[in-house]
């Protein structure tokens, strides 16, 4: 049986959350705005999305240089992820897993998609970042084997 996977997009001043609840499909959650660098909102979010959902995996996107080298964000996410850990270790959900995926493009890629939709710029700013943690989950889970509908 499947169990929602989460798919999480981090800024400094944003965090974009999105869900598989099949494996085939991800939906944007929401576009949390918090002041900069500082995620305690973005955390308790996060924790109580995955008790509501009984997540099972949350794949958070890490930032690199094309060549594959950590970027300054990069820091900021491993951070984040461990500070995660700790918390949902504290709520009781040892068995929710964190996984970093690659999100080079992501953005761009989410830009692109919303684009299709007949969206411009000014209309993707509000929810740009859930929909780069929709393109982080599509590809986590495609590459774990699943069969994602784009």
């Amino acid at each position: 049986m499947f169990r929602p996977v989460l798919g999480l997009d981090l800024g400094l001043t944003t965090l974009g959350i999105a869900v598989s609840r099949s494996g085939h499909l991800a939906t944007g959650l929401k576009n949390l705005k918090f002041p900069r660098g500082r995620f305690e909102s973005a955390l308790v979010e996060t924790v109580k999305i995955c008790q509501k959902e009984m997540v099972q995996t949350i794949v958070l996107g890490r930032p690199c240089y094309p060549s594959g080298d950590p970027t300054e964000m990069t820091g900021v996410v491993e951070e984040f992820a461990k500070t995660l850990r700790q918390r949902l270790d504290s709520k009781g959900l040892k068995d929710v897993s964190i996984v970093l995926q690659d999100e080079q493009g992501t953005t761009l890629e989410a830009a692109g998609n919303l684009h299709e939709l007949g969206m411009n710029a000014k209309k993707q700013k509000p929810i740009i970042d859930q929909a780069a943690a929709e393109v982080i989950l599509l590809r986590w889970l495609s590459a774990q084997g699943y069969e994602v509908w784009r």
